[in-house]
């Protein structure tokens, strides 16, 4: 699902991406390498968060300066993202987006698009949600 709800002008020098995946498994990791590959040849800097993120993390990637794209590769639920042992609520990750001046965000995990509207409510950015809640982990 595409939401956006304003346009954003983007220079190169904006071109910061984060890229964060709490999932660690063989496949992913091959994934994550393609996905950062390719966001580098289209002229990102890509920082990596990967593994056992937390919300420490999170705030700790801002001192690298701001982000114009956010990427998470996750599990999830209803209340919100799962990095490591911690969920982080839409909440918690719009005022991070916020925070860190995000413009795009893509959300790779199920229930994203359930946490779109909350997300929006604080942060404004525009927000690809990929994966619906009623898709299986391997289809995924």
């Amino acid at each position: 699902a595409w939401l956006d709800q304003t346009e954003h002008s983007v220079t190169k020098a904006d071109m910061n991406c984060l890229l964060i995946s709490s999932l660690a498994t063989e496949n992913m990791r091959s994934e994550i390498q393609e996905l950062t590959n390719l966001l580098s040849q289209a002229g990102y800097t890509v920082k990596l968060l990967l593994a056992e993120v937390s919300s420490l993390e999170l705030y700790r990637s801002l001192k690298n300066g701001v982000y114009h794209l956010v990427w998470i590769v996750s599990h999830s639920t209803g209340e919100g993202f799962i990095f490591g042992n911690e969920i982080i609520t839409p909440v918690e990750l719009g005022l991070f987006l916020r925070q860190a001046k995000v413009t795009e965000l893509v959300l790779n995990s199920c229930f994203s698009a359930e946490h779109v509207v909350i997300i929006q409510q604080y942060a404004n950015c525009s927000v690809v949600a990929t994966i619906s809640a009623t898709i299986e982990d391997k289809k995924a």
